[in-house]
């Protein structure tokens, strides 16, 4: 049972550490830093919703991993 545990927490921090890496692109495409075109779907977000969309891909990339979950609700209390 330990196995599983342990199996489950690595597969979200490496689901976690990837939306961090897509959320920060999203973030430095917005703000101008790659030179890129981002695209869902056939809409084409201008660089506010595209920033707005890579601070909530962050923010739920952090409150997915066990570790920095527990340490933004411990900042917070």
């Amino acid at each position: 049972m330990g196995m599983r545990v342990s199996t489950k927490r690595a597969i979200k921090r490496v689901i976690a550490i990837a939306l961090l890496f897509l959320g920060g692109y999203y973030l430095l495409t917005a703000a101008g830093i790659i030179q890129s075109i981002v695209v869902f779907f056939g809409y084409y977000p201008d660089n506010k919703t595209l920033a707005l969309i890579g601070i909530g891909i962050i923010v739920i990339a952090l409150l997915l991993d066990d570790i920095w979950r527990a340490k933004i609700k411990n900042a917070f209390s």
